[in-house]
């Protein structure tokens, strides 16, 4: 992807981070907002920089049995904002992703759907 097209996409996308992928669908990296701005609005930097330039590999990378629980714990060990969910360790094939903030609220739900079924309620 040329540099000034994946600069429109990343300014252009609601979120911070984007995920790369082979041509396989295998994880290759994750660039961040936060550490590529300074790479992609610099007018004095070459825009011939390639993708694998601007991306790290992912510390945060589930499996698709992983649970909530084991989710929760990556998040508080490495204070990532999102985890790849990949189908297999062994192929690294990405198929979503987990973001902190959804899985808090997922969470919640349990929390409060458990402590209804307690008290009786429905």
């Amino acid at each position: 992807m040329p540099a000034t097209e994946l600069k429109d996409l990343i300014l252009s996308c609601p979120e911070n981070e984007l995920f790369t992928v082979d041509p396989t669908g295998n994880i290759t990296g994750i660039i961040t907002f936060a550490d590529a701005k300074h790479k992609i609005l610099d007018p004095e930097i070459d825009m011939s920089l390639l993708v694998s330039q601007l991306s790290d590999f992912p510390a945060g990378v589930r499996h698709e049995e992983d649970d909530l629980d084991r989710a929760l714990s990556l998040f508080q060990s490495t204070d990532l904002p999102i985890l790849s969910v990949v189908e297999s360790l062994k192929s690294m094939k990405l198929i979503g992703v987990v973001r902190h903030r959804y899985a808090i609220l997922s969470y919640n739900r349990v929390l409060i759907h458990a402590r209804r079924q307690e008290s009786g309620e429905n």
